[in-house]
């Protein structure tokens, strides 16, 4: 059977490593999902986890684009790679429930810009506008 630990990055020292080659980070989240599974607890602890991590960005904050991302479906520039960083929006929806039901979005954060145009963001991707 394959293994399915989570990825090898964002190394924390101050965590420790369940396994050869598991970044300290993503040990200690993997190590609170086996608990939560264990107990029968896990959509429970997924909607805390995603809530915590919603805690920073909230919809209707203002945000600009603080990474390198392309998108192709830009109004002006339909077809063709267009690099967003530095454009500044809103935030109109954090995708992280469905019904009521906590979902994990890729790219939860939905920010409208000038126009028609809206894009889906990862938190890394966004910073606060102050």
């Amino acid at each position: 059977m394959a293994d399915r630990s989570p990825p090898t990055s964002n190394h924390d020292p101050k965590l420790p490593r369940d396994r050869p080659g598991q970044s300290r980070v993503s040990a200690a989240v993997y190590g609170k999902i086996q608990v939560a599974t264990h107990v029968g607890q896990l959509p429970q602890f997924l909607a805390q986890f995603i809530s915590e991590l919603a805690a920073v960005m909230k919809v209707g904050d203002r945000v600009r684009v603080s990474t390198t991302v392309e998108v192709y479906h830009h109004p002006a520039h339909r077809g063709k790679p267009y690099n967003l960083e530095g454009q500044e929006g809103e935030i109109i929806a954090n995708a992280t429930e469905h019904q009521g039901r906590p979902i994990s979005a890729n790219f939860p954060w939905v920010v409208q810009f000038e126009g028609k145009f809206r894009g889906h963001f990862r938190d890394h991707e966004l910073t606060i506008i102050e």
